[in-house]
């Protein structure tokens, strides 16, 4: 029974499936339609079995099978060109795959937007909290968000992708429309949004700064903020971890990380490396570059603000793998002490020993050891000595 439940994940044809809260029945018959096997099932036990959604362009008839096997309290068999549908349990929870997308929205003064209606074309929505947030889960795919409020210009951001359980951040600015009467539809990318609520922040502050968005971040191949700063206008980084503003060095800048003053990283000067921060957890930095009462005053040059995200999406490990080679040394010919095996490890030698010993206390140990020797000729001391 086990062998004729698994047997259907080796189905090969191509099927193309798209279909949003339906039920199991309607999907099957779908599948019947694009393939000459014989599905018996209960029509009407499979028409209570909802299915939140299902995205399958050019897949196997055995991995949309899968995934009704996997979401829905079906158990799926296939035997003689026959797959029998009958009631079983549901493996998981399909909103447990759902990705996220969370942000801000804001006026043009950086004020945030209670109530603004957030529409997805499936049909899902939300509305925003008091301080202007939203959160919506989705199944993984690519969207066109709506965003309306009163008095405002709809908003519509296309291309946002969800991916499984994953995190999209996406903060909007809305634009009053004034006193036009007409509806007024604004349409922009995803990437181009997520850039202007960090335009908004450096619009409408007093201050003159510069920075860069996440949006921003995740078009480069930097995997630390030390990598990403060296493409913030006005400043310079060394050795990909310092940072140089306005060409003031580590000594005037100071680093802050979510609003609290970093300490040194070093033990005997002010810096910071910033290479010690993922890049992927960044929500946006913002460069400082005039002093404020509302921020620390222990900065000449710059002060980098790193923002980091209010939830980090999941868990995650960073491997970095780096080689160097000097084209002076490298695969050329030079004069070196004779190598053994222990020295390749940091141990010593044995050519290395003095008269068969490395445990010498004291040179009269030496004189005396040389003196029963019996030896008269200094050329019994080797030249590689261990001591």
């Amino acid at each position: 029974m086990v062998l004729a439940a698994q047997l259907y994940q080796g189905l090969k044809d191509k099927v193309t499936v798209n279909m949003q809260h339906t039920t199991a029945a309607a999907v099957v018959k779908h599948l019947e339609q694009q393939t000459g096997y014989t599905f018996i099932y209960d029509p009407e036990y499979l028409a209570r079995c909802k299915v939140e959604g299902i995205r399958s362009a050019n897949n196997t008839l055995g991995e949309v099978l899968a995934l009704l096997d996997r979401y829905t309290p079906i158990d799926i068999s296939y035997s003689n060109n026959t797959i029998a549908l009958r009631k079983g349990k549901q493996e998981r929870v399909a909103a447990e795959e759902n990705g996220r997308i969370s942000g801000k929205v804001v006026d043009a003064r950086n004020e945030p937007l209670p109530g603004v209606t957030i529409q997805v074309q499936e049909g899902k929505g939300t509305l925003t909290n008091v301080d202007g947030t939203y959160e919506l889960l989705l199944p993984p795919g690519v969207y066109t968000l709506t965003f309306s409020y009163i008095s405002y210009d709809t908003r519509k951001v296309t291309e946002v992708v969800v991916k499984e359980k994953g995190f999209t951040p996406l903060d909007v600015v809305m634009k009053s429309s004034g006193s036009r009467l007409k509806e007024v539809t604004v349409t922009a990318s995803y990437k181009r949004t997520s850039v202007e609520g960090l335009y908004a922040l450096q619009k409408n502050s007093a201050v003159i700064s510069d920075g860069i968005s996440a949006g921003q971040i995740s078009r480069t191949p930097d995997k630390n903020i030390g990598e990403v700063l060296k493409r913030v206008s006005g400043l310079s980084t060394m050795d990909n971890k310092y940072v140089v503003v306005r060409g003031l060095s580590e000594r005037y800048n100071q680093a802050v990380l979510n609003g609290q003053i970093m300490p040194s990283t070093e033990l005997n000067r002010k810096n910071f490396s910033f290479d010690i921060i993922p890049s992927n957890i960044v929500e946006n930095v913002v460069v400082v570059k005039t002093i404020t009462p509302d921020r620390s005053a222990e900065f000449g040059g710059g002060l980098v603000e790193v923002n980091t995200l209010d939830i980090p999406a999941a868990n995650f490990l960073n491997i970095s793998v780096g080689g160097s080679y000097n084209d002076k040394t490298t695969g050329k010919d030079f004069l070196s002490l004779k190598l053994e095996g222990k020295a390749y490890s940091g141990r010593i030698s044995d050519h290395r020993k003095l008269m068969g010993s490395l445990g010498w206390k004291n040179e009269s140990d030496v004189r005396a050891k040389f003196a029963a020797a019996g030896a008269k000729d200094g050329n019994a001391f080797s030249n590689n000595w261990g001591l």
